[in-house]
């Protein structure tokens, strides 16, 4: 886990968490491999109680970095209290495998998976 200043409202965090089990046994290695996931904490500084956490995934073939420049403009929208959106925290998440996700699960992960319907 890696805390920096991410602007000057927002501490960014690196998270690796488990993930949930594959849906198809052909998507692994080994079946009871253990998928883990990579995910981006943005914790507001002085957000107020009851504040909403805002969780952003990703479509096919992108990864959680693809929303920086959204949670940017959000949070610098927020800076000086003018705004009537009120964010403790946002969670930006990869797909096991996509982006930095995919780096932790890539010895897990078959390149090629054939399903059958």
């Amino acid at each position: 886990m890696s805390r920096r200043p991410f602007n000057s409202t927002c501490f960014q965090t690196s998270h690796t968490i488990p993930a949930s089990h594959p849906r198809h046994p052909n998507t692994l290695h080994d079946a009871n491999a253990q998928l883990q996931l990579s995910v981006d904490e943005y914790t507001v500084c002085g957000a107020i109680a009851g504040s909403a956490t805002l969780i952003f995934t990703h479509g096919t073939s992108f990864s959680k970095k693809l929303w920086e420049p959204t949670i940017w403009r959000l949070l610098k929208a927020m800076e000086g209290g003018g705004s009537s959106c009120c964010v403790k925290r946002i969670l930006a998440i990869d797909a096991s495998n996509h982006g930095d996700s995919y780096l932790l699960n890539a010895n897990i992960l078959r390149q090629n998976c054939e399903i059958d319907p």
